[in-house]
C-alpha cells in the first residue's frame, strides 16, 4: 500500500482565512471507512472540515466490533491521525447483524432484516448510541455545524433533534437516495409511508441537503423544495489525487510493455456493485454474437461483492471462461486494477432513455477513478445518463457511450478493441474534476453560522 504524506490544502487556506474556529460534528457510521471500492466520502468530509474548524467530532461505529478486513485504515490515515479529530465511537443494539459484523446472529439478522424492510434502510438500532454520543459533546463547545451522511438515514432524526436543541445548523448528506433509491428492493407502500412520516420531516429541519448528482438533487427537491439542495460530487480531494498519481505511476512502471493485440487478451475491468437493471447482460449479449476466436481473447476482470450474480450471468451466456472474478477487494486493490486495465466498463442502466432522474443521475464513485486513470471507458447506459454528460463536460476524449439495446454496436466495438482499436488512453490525472474541498466549503459558506 502506497502511503501519501499530508500536504497543505490551498483551497482550505483560502476558505478558512487563516485561523480555524469552533467545531464541526460529523455523523458517519463507518469511520474509518469500509475497505471497499466506493467508501471514501466520509474521510473527504472530515478532511475538509479539519481545514475549516479547530476540532471535528465524528460519531461512528466502534471498529473493534467489525471484522478487521472490513475497515480501511490506510487511505485517509492523515485524517485518522490528526489530533484535532475526535472519534465518538458507539455500538448499535444489534452488534452481530450487518455487513462487517463479527460473528453473525440468526436472531439479530431476522430482527435487523425486518426493521430494514420496514424503514427502507438499516440503522434504527444505532439511534440510541448516536444520541448518547452527541449528548457527550460539552455544552460549552462552540459547534458551528453538524453534518450527517447516509446511509444509514434513520439516525438523521436523532441528529436533527440534537442540532435543534443546540441551535446548530444541520446539513444532511445523501450518498444514495433513501426512499427514492431505484436500486433498492423496498415495497412501494413502504417507500411512501417512510417518505411521508420520516424522510420529508427530517429533511425540512435541515439548513441544507447535499447529494452526489443532479439526478439525485432533482428527486430530493420534489419533496423538499424549501431547503437548498447542493450537488457535492464524489470527486477527489487534493490528498486522494496525490495518492492516485502514485498508484498510477507505480502500475505503469510495473508494466513491461503495451498489450500485444495478437497474443494477449483484452483486459476489461469493472469495479463495484451491479444491480437489477444494471448488470453485465447487455455486454454479454453482444459478446455472445462474436466468433469464439474473438470472444475468447477477451477477459472481464470483476472486482466487487456481486460475484454470484456475475458468475451466473457469464454462465447463462456461455462465457464463463471470459470472467476473472476477483471478488470483494480493498479500495487500494481496485485502484491498481483500474490503472492496469486496457478498457474500463461502466454500467448505468438498461433503459434507453431514463425517465427517473435517479436512474439518469447514477454517478458511482468509480467513475471518478476511471476518469483519473485516463483509460478508455465503455459506458452502457441511457442516452441521457448524467455520467455521459459529465464526461463530455470535463473533456474526457476516450469515453465510448452505448445504450444497452445496441447489441450490434457493442459487439463491433469489442471486436475492434480486441484487435487494438479504441484503446488510446490519456496520461493519468489529465482531466480536471470538481474539487471536493472547494465544493464543500461553498456549501458551508451559504449556511448561516457555519
Amino acid at each position: 500500500m502506497l502511503a501519501v504524506k499530508r500536504q497543505a490544502a490551498p483551497v482550505a487556506e483560502a476558505t478558512a482565512a487563516g485561523s480555524r474556529e469552533g467545531a464541526a460534528v460529523l455523523v458517519a457510521q463507518f469511520f474509518p471507512p469500509q475497505n471497499a471500492v466506493a467508501a471514501q466520502r466520509a474521510v473527504r468530509l472530515a478532511r475538509a472540515l479539519l481545514d475549516r474548524y479547530a476540532r471535528v467530532y465524528v460519531v461512528c461505529l466502534d471498529t473493534r466490533e467489525l471484522s478487521p478486513s472490513f475497515v480501511d485504515f490506510e487511505i485517509g490515515r492523515d485524517v485518522l491521525e490528526d489530533p484535532r479529530l475526535i472519534r465518538l465511537v458507539s455500538s448499535p443494539v444489534l452488534k452481530r447483524y450487518g455487513y462487517g459484523a463479527r460473528g453473525g446472529s440468526i436472531v439479530q439478522s431476522v430482527l435487523g432484516g425486518i426493521a430494514t424492510r420496514l424503514l427502507c434502510g438499516f440503522g434504527v438500532d444505532w439511534i440510541p448510541a448516536v444520541g448518547r454520543s452527541l449528548r457527550s459533546i460539552s455544552t460549552t463547545e462552540n459547534v458551528r455545524v453538524v453534518i450527517a451522511t447516509g446511509p444509514p438515514f434513520i439516525p438523521f432524526g436523532v441528529t436533527a433533534a440534537w442540532a435543534a436543541r443546540r441551535s446548530v445548523p444541520l446539513i444532511l448528506d445523501y450518498r444514495d437516495l433513501w426512499t427514492a433509491n431505484p436500486h433498492a428492493p423496498w415495497a412501494r407502500i413502504t417507500r411512501v409511508l417512510v417518505n411521508r412520516l420520516f424522510e420529508r420531516r427530517v429533511n425540512r429541519r435541515a439548513a441544507a441537503l447535499s447529494t452526489v448528482s443532479q439526478g439525485c438533487k432533482t428527486m430530493l427537491q420534489q419533496d423538499t423544495a424549501e431547503v437548498p439542495v447542493h450537488v457535492l460530487y464524489n470527486a477527489p480531494d487534493h490528498e486522494y489525487l496525490a495518492y492516485f498519481g502514485e498508484v498510477a505511476n507505480d502500475v505503469a512502471a510495473s508494466r513491461s510493455a503495451a498489450r500485444d493485440a495478437g497474443s494477449q487478451p483484452l483486459r476489461i475491468v469493472f469495479t463495484g456493485q451491479v444491480y437489477q437493471g444494471c448488470t453485465f447482460a447487455p455486454l454479454l449479449r453482444a459478446m455472445a454474437t462474436l466468433p469464439p476466436d474473438v470472444s475468447r481473447r477477451t477477459e472481464l476482470h470483476y472486482y466487487g461483492a456481486s460475484s454470484a450474480l456475475a458468475q451466473r450471468e457469464f454462465a447463462q451466456f456461455g462465457l464463463s471462461p471470459c470472467l476473472v472474478d476477483h471478488g470483494q477487494v480493498s479500495k487500494a486493490q481496485s485502484v491498481r486494477a483500474i490503472c492496469g486495465a486496457d478498457l474500463l466498463l461502466s454500467l448505468i442502466h438498461t433503459d434507453r432513455i431514463a425517465r427517473n432522474p435517479a436512474v439518469a443521475g447514477h454517478m458511482s464513485t468509480k467513475v471518478y477513478d476511471y476518469l483519473l486513470s485516463g483509460k478508455p471507458i465503455l459506458n452502457i447506459g441511457p442516452v441521457n445518463a448524467e455520467t455521459t454528460e459529465f464526461a463530455s463536460r470535463v473533456g474526457y476524449g476516450p469515453f465510448h457511450p452505448f445504450t444497452a439495446d445496441d447489441t450490434s454496436g457493442l459487439a463491433r466495438f469489442i471486436a475492434e478493441a480486441v484487435n487494438g482499436a479504441h484503446l488510446e488512453a490519456l496520461p493519468p490525472l489529465t482531466v480536471t474534476l470538481p474539487n471536493f474541498e472547494a465544493s464543500l466549503h461553498a456549501v458551508l459558506d451559504e449556511v448561516p453560522g457555519a
